[in-house]
């Protein structure tokens, strides 16, 4: 789920999973509200940057699967930006080959193999950054945008 409420699934993950109907839809809803708040939290009042015709860098701490930053991909590449080029730590390289369709350019430090990959197992010492944590990152030094 994204900013503009666009979403993809991972169909093959909903098959294998054999997730009913109404708990996708219910997965979706659930994530769309948690979108609506984190937009709210942290672009407050603010209207959306113009990305037209913008080139932008694209940061995660990771890719286990590349479909979350694949849905961001797509909503910024709607916003109208013309370059996309993805920064992550790790990933798993199908994530990556996935991401890289997409992307103008990838930068991935760490890539890895295998059948399971879990973004956190790259790190040491790894967790969960929360809502309120990441709001304090990003208005620190009084660096809210214009």
């Amino acid at each position: 789920m994204a900013f503009d409420d666009s979403y993809r699934l991972n169909e093959v993950l909903v098959r294998s999973a054999a997730l009913a109907p109404d708990v996708v839809a219910q997965g979706i809803a659930q994530t769309r509200d948690k979108v609506a708040r984190r937009v709210a939290l942290f672009r407050e009042s603010r209207s959306l940057v113009e990305l037209a015709g913008r080139e932008l860098v694209v940061v995660d701490d990771g890719l286990a699967s590349g479909f979350t930053l694949l849905v961001a991909l797509a909503a910024l590449r709607n916003a109208g930006a013309t370059t996309l080029i993805v920064a992550v730590p790790t990933a798993h390289e199908r994530a990556l080959l996935r991401v890289a369709a997409t992307a103008d350019a990838v930068c991935c430090a760490n890539v890895r193999q295998g059948a399971r990959f879990a973004v956190a197992a790259a790190y040491r010492r790894g967790y969960d950054v929360s809502e309120a944590e990441s709001g304090r990152l990003l208005w620190s030094r009084n660096s809210a945008p214009a």
